[in-house]
């Protein structure tokens, strides 16, 4: 057993795997601006809650070192391709979100920009399980926007 271990920890280490290191990257204190809008409200209470994930410090945009401000931010929803009884059977939501971010020391600023688009089965016999799978997709839209814009924000060293 004890040589199974040590095979591993020589196989491990000899291909160059290592543990993730984040204790180098800095928290940021970042103040967040938008339109006032249940969109845009949905997408900051998820970005304050996966702020250990971007390292960030939600604060007055007095004591902020970035400044966060949603541009554009909309959800488009489309009904496609029909049944059998021409009903659409398949739905379509669009995603996009634009985000200038401005680092307030050097006053540089970078665009942040994500467009994605989700197809799911539309039941014509049940509107609010429709309803559940687009809210399922939005938080889905917004998990990705979040992670994106982590290694956004990593790869320009912001």
């Amino acid at each position: 057993m004890k040589f199974l271990k040590i095979l591993i920890i020589i196989s491990l280490t000899s291909c160059g795997f290592s543990p993730l290191n984040n204790s180098g990257i800095k928290i940021k204190n970042v103040s967040v601006s938008f339109s006032d809008n249940p969109l845009n409200n949905f997408f900051y209470s998820e970005l304050k809650r996966n702020r250990n994930l971007l390292k960030f410090n939600f604060t007055t945009l007095k004591e902020a070192d970035l400044k966060i401000e949603i541009i554009n931010h909309r959800i488009g929803k489309f009904l496609g391709a029909s049944d059998q009884n021409f009903f659409s059977a398949i739905g379509n939501l669009d995603y996009e979100l634009e985000i200038k971010i401005t680092e307030l020391e050097s006053n540089s600023s970078e665009i942040f920009r994500l467009f994605t688009s989700e197809n799911y089965a539309y039941d014509t016999n049940s509107i609010l399980s429709n309803e559940k799978k687009i809210d399922e997709i939005k938080e889905t839209f917004f998990m990705e926007a979040i992670s994106q814009l982590s290694y956004f924000l990593t790869s320009k060293d912001l």
